[in-house]
């Protein structure tokens, strides 16, 4: 890693980063787990700490991506379910032990909850999310979560400085070896959409890389298309070609934006982390002159390759 931006990440805390939504939702393990789900879709966040009272701590994330899981398992039960509460309620049974052990606490331990003090610089926390934890929380004095600083929240970051950056991230991101995954894990644009969240649930990922008869790229799932599913959940839609039910689903949203989530093999890093910023994705297909995926780049590999070259 240059000195620059080894010396930006050093210098730079935590306290400088304010959560997006001005304050953090946490979710108790007082609560069923329908009501924390609900809390998440409420506040349209993909996941949320979770809170012990009796304990007095935080055990971990509740995550919008157990309800992929629930999805296929009620599927493949040939149950009806037509809201939250009946996705919950019947995709608790696919754990093997009694549904009334299935709670708040159960799901949330499955997020491992590693927080950091304020004060913390940002080049601890990009070590420790390079490790592939998702987001670190961060406590005050009192033991309570302040801010959660994500993946996105270091991308952000690093576009906010990018005009002084731009030497550190001018290689080509197809040149990077090291930076990306192959091949890309795909789904032609006639595959059921619940094959789709099957191969999401296989692979622990919300985006998968929708492609034509051809492998050209067509678009992608991603966190947010499973929001809009539960928001108004029909298990028959699951049945629809991938494609139509992306199509459907975001219909229903006003104010759906289409992102590009795609760069050339010769765009820079800075480029790549550029459209990362202003999409707000969490990864982007790198095509060739075919618009073929070649590999994908998400924001952990971004992090992996600044921690790896500190």
């Amino acid at each position: 890693m240059a000195h620059h931006l080894r010396d930006l990440l050093s210098k730079t805390t935590v306290d400088s980063l304010h959560t997006p939504s001005g304050e953090v939702i946490v979710i108790q393990t007082t609560e069923s787990i329908v009501q924390g789900f609900e809390k998440l879709l409420n506040y349209r966040i993909q996941s949320a700490p979770v809170f012990d009272p009796h304990t007095n701590k935080y055990i971990g994330f509740l995550d919008i991506r157990d309800l992929i899981s629930f999805c296929c398992f009620i599927h493949d039960s040939n149950e009806s379910a037509e809201n939250l509460i009946d996705i919950v309620h019947f995709g608790v049974r696919m754990f093997k032990h009694s549904v009334e052990g299935v709670t708040i606490s159960y799901l949330s331990r499955r997020n491992p909850f590693q927080a950091v003090p304020q004060g913390t610089s940002l080049l601890e926390v990009v070590q420790v999310l390079a490790k592939g934890t998702r987001r670190v929380p961060v406590l005050n004095e009192k033991g309570e979560v302040v801010n959660i600083i994500s993946q996105s929240s270091i991308i952000q970051f690093l576009q906010t400085h990018m005009q002084e950056l731009v030497d550190e991230f001018s290689s080509e991101v197809g040149s990077l070896k090291e930076v990306g995954t192959s091949p890309v894990l795909t789904a032609k644009k006639d595959t059921r959409a619940i094959d789709v969240f099957r191969l999401m649930d296989l692979h622990h990922r919300s985006g998968v890389a929708v492609v034509d008869e051809h492998g050209v790229l067509l678009g992608n799932t991603s966190g947010h298309d499973l929001k809009l599913f539960i928001k108004n959940p029909s298990l028959s839609v699951l049945n629809l070609p991938i494609m139509q039910f992306l199509n459907q689903i975001r219909q229903l949203q006003i104010d759906i934006i289409s992102p590009s989530i795609s760069c050339g093999e010769h765009d820079t890093m800075g480029k790549v982390i550029s459209k990362l910023a202003a999409t707000r994705v969490h990864r982007l297909f790198i095509v060739d002159a075919e618009f073929k995926p070649v590999k994908v780049v998400s924001i952990s590999d971004i992090l992996k390759f600044i921690a790896h070259s500190s």
